[in-house]
Formats: C-alpha cells, structure tokens, sequence
C-alpha cells in the first residue's frame, strides 16, 4: 500500500475513528486534498493508510474534541499540539489511520 486513500464520513463517525488503535494523527483544514497530498510526501511523514475526513461549521471546536477523544484512548501519538490552533471556520477534521514512512 502507498499513500493516503481519502475517506469521507462523518462527524460522529471520525470521533470513533480517532478512539481506535491505528489512529495516528488529528488535524484540521480547508482543503484536505492537499493536507492529505502533503503527508504523503517525505517530508510529510510518507504517511500510508486512510485520510478520514469530516466536514464541521467550526474547526477549532470540532479538532479540539476529536483530539481530546484521540488522547483520552491512547492515541495520536504523532500530534504535536493538545490542542487546535485552527480558525472558528467551517472547514474539515481529518484523523489518519495508518503508519509514517519518513522521519
């Protein structure tokens, strides 16, 4: 497998997603094909696996919980921040669920 496979679903979908194990990294963005296009570069990470994404009125609020799922199961060992710094705009919450090819 290589790459990223784009997955629509939806928000309470995503939260179930962000819960299990495989799920490495929680995010948030206005255009998510080119987030997902930009993971799977080398300096990306080489991300493979499945890019969940989930349309949200409010990024920043929407992230925030998704994160807080991610980290209160033990997961999202790739994220950086606790908590979102997005714009309170609508948008798009994706959870990766996969490996990182590149350091």
């Amino acid at each position: 497998m290589s790459g990223l496979r784009l997955v629509k679903v939806s928000q309470k979908k995503l939260f179930k997603i962000a819960a299990k194990p495989g799920s490495v990294r929680v995010g948030s963005t206005r255009d998510y094909h080119q987030r997902a296009g930009s993971y799977q570069t080398p300096s990306g990470g080489g991300y493979t696996g499945k890019f969940y994404v989930a349309k949200t009125d409010n990024m920043m609020k929407t992230e925030d919980r998704v994160l807080a799922t991610s980290r209160n199961a033990g997961r999202g060992r790739h994220n950086h921040h606790g908590v979102s710094n997005a714009k309170k705009k609508p948008g798009h919450v994706y959870v990766i669920k996969g490996q990182k090819r590149c350091k």
